[in-house]
């Protein structure tokens, strides 16, 4: 998947940092999860179009008893809190050409895997966590 968002990295001057421990692993539909991770990278690029400072994206993940989370951040502007309010229902969007369906159909693809998918946002970062459940 990273293959794949490569050139548009390149193409925006943004720096992207993974850092993912080699025994990670969920068990998962591969295809509906990479539509999830495609979408939320690309968001990302998205967001730090209009970013004059250092563009930057960082993929983590961190873990509790029941849970592996992993994080899709960047340092892109906060998402509105009129729009945070309401980010996963269908049609809303901040973007100028978006549909406001990605994160919708992302949200439900996670709650079909028995996961979870929510975020923060603030004026130095925004995060992604989508949460899947140990076996």
């Amino acid at each position: 998947m990273l293959v794949l968002i490569n050139p548009l990295l390149i193409n925006n001057n943004i720096e992207l940092t993974v850092d993912l421990p080699e025994e990670l692993a969920v068990c998962v539909q591969k295809t509906p999860i990479q539509q999830v991770l495609s979408n939320l990278l690309n968001n990302s690029i998205d967001a730090l179009g209009n970013v004059s400072r250092e563009k930057r994206i960082w993929i983590s993940s961190d873990e509790d008893e029941q849970w592996i989370y992993l994080k899709i951040a960047n340092n892109g502007p906060k998402i509105p809190d009129d729009i945070q309010r309401k980010l996963f229902q269908p049609f809303v969007t901040g973007r100028e050409h978006g549909t406001g369906l990605g994160l919708t159909i992302c949200k439900k693809i996670m709650e079909n895997h028995k996961g979870n998918m929510f975020f923060r946002s603030t004026d130095n970062e925004t995060v992604f966590i989508l949460g899947f459940k140990k076996p």
